[in-house]
């Protein structure tokens, strides 16, 4: 980009950093993915600014350094208004070599954009194709998956998705989500969470990871849930598979994996229509999930109260209410500020 001027190279540097983020961070719909199309041809400058910026992102080893060389020289080459590249076409049989012609500064950047675009579909298959979804604090999302299937991310969570020919791989890296997996018989769905692995190929299925481990309750159908190995003998195999099927629920901890009928599994889902239902809940779950959905966070300042035991049904929205059930069924002390709403012991 030699001889551009300082300020729109800039600009094309800030123009390339929000397409990466953007890919990496949100769900691009057709529209947006046409969009980027266009600002890539646009410009054989936007295509080498961008590729430059995602080999940064990508630690730049997924690109031959001997190939990045010869694409910045053909870029640099193409922005030379004087320049002019001969080639010679082949010659079929014993015909007499053809005169050589001349290529356009306009068909040299056409060839480098083939080029760029070849070498962009690495960066594509790595930063696009394994999308990361994240929800803030009291946001809930829906994502249409490419096969079909449907994900509700509940609040303050984060899943990353891989897709590949034989397998449709999410990583659930913090919080909970709700799969309505489309059924394809190649390729089976993996949920990971930590250790914990949930396989399935066709079902409906709630995977909450907590701070003791993973909760995987089945709505319909069945799935393979694979823990770690115990504690006790880390050595030893990964606990599992253990089939779990509609009705039932496995949790797995990293001292060990159970199974168990969850008597109403609809409940596990309520947090997608704005309830929380908690049936004899360590308070400190009851809290972690109330904090998800609120800017004005449940503090329990007291560890034991964090094994108190809670029963209900709350709105998402009623971190207060919880507040009030407390101190009226445990006689705890709730101290209300504007940022949080505080747990104590009675006079503590």
């Amino acid at each position: 980009m030699k001889g551009r001027n300082p300020r729109i190279r800039a600009e094309i540097r800030a123009e390339a950093i929000e397409w990466l983020i953007t890919f990496s961070e949100k769900e691009v719909d057709a529209g947006g993915r046409q969009r980027f199309n266009e600002w890539l041809r646009a410009s054989p400058e936007n295509v080498a600014m961008y590729l430059r910026i995602a080999a940064l992102w990508q630690d730049a080893d997924r690109i031959e350094p001997k190939q990045r060389r010869d694409i910045e020289k053909l870029v640099s080459d193409a922005n030379t208004e004087s320049n002019v590249y001969l080639f010679s076409p082949p010659v079929p049989g014993n015909q007499a070599a053809r005169p050589l012609r001349r290529l356009s500064r306009q068909g040299l950047a056409a060839a480098v954009l083939l080029l760029v675009l070849a070498s962009l579909a690495i960066v594509w298959n790595t930063s696009f194709r394994t999308p990361t979804y994240t929800t803030n604090v009291g946001e809930l999302r829906t994502i249409t998956l490419e096969d079909g299937s449907v994900v509700t991310l509940n609040a303050d969570s984060r899943m990353a998705v891989s897709y590949t020919r034989t397998k449709r791989l999410i990583e659930l890296t913090e919080g909970q989500a709700l799969f309505r997996v489309a059924k394809d018989a190649v390729r089976p769905f993996v949920v990971q969470s930590s250790d914990t692995k949930v396989t399935a190929v066709g079902t409906q299925f709630d995977v909450n990871r907590k701070g003791s481990g993973t909760v995987v309750t089945v709505l319909d159908g069945r799935v393979s849930v694979t823990g770690p190995a115990p504690e006790s003998a880390p050595s030893s195999r990964p606990t599992g598979p253990m089939l779990v099927s509609a009705g039932e629920q496995a949790i797995v901890t990293p001292a060990q994996a159970s199974k168990h009928r969850e008597p109403h599994p609809a409940n596990v889902a309520a947090w997608t229509t704005g309830l929380l239902v908690f049936d004899s809940e360590p308070l400190g779950e009851v809290a972690r999930a109330f904090n998800r959905q609120n800017a004005k966070q449940l503090i329990i300042d007291d560890p034991e109260l964090r094994e108190l035991r809670v029963s209900g049904v709350f709105p998402v929205a009623g971190a207060g209410a919880m507040a009030e059930f407390l101190r009226e069924r445990f006689g705890v002390r709730v101290v209300e500020t504007d940022a949080a709403i505080r747990i104590g012991k009675p006079g503590g």
